[in-house]
């Protein structure tokens, strides 16, 4: 390349990167919000999803046998869950601690 035409080149080049010069505090200014949002989201996501109790923890919150944990899901007070191709068996946390409150408020 010649001189001249280096020169010219180099000048451009210096003249695109001085316009497109990215400042940390404007690219804080632009990302804080969007992870923010993103965070928000992905919380929400986990407050929704179901938190599942294993029989034991089942009885232990319900402060009651594991006979009698059968017999308030056979009495349809409770409803068991299957995950997966096992026969483990899970009760979910929100509707244990509706039975509960149920069984307190009754008894």
């Amino acid at each position: 390349m010649s001189h001249g035409l280096n020169q010219c080149f180099m000048a451009v080049q210096s003249s695109i990167s001085s316009q497109v010069e990215i400042h940390p505090s404007s690219v804080a200014q632009e990302l804080v919000p969007f992870l923010e949002k993103a965070f928000s989201q992905y919380v929400s996501q986990i407050k929704k999803a179901p938190v599942y109790l294993t029989r034991d923890e089942a009885a232990e919150r319900l402060k009651i046998s594991l006979p009698t944990l059968e017999k308030y899901t056979k009495a349809g007070i409770l409803t068991k869950y299957s995950l997966g191709k096992t026969d483990t068996v899970r009760y979910i946390e929100s509707e244990i601690e509706e039975a509960w409150n149920k069984v307190s408020y009754s008894g």
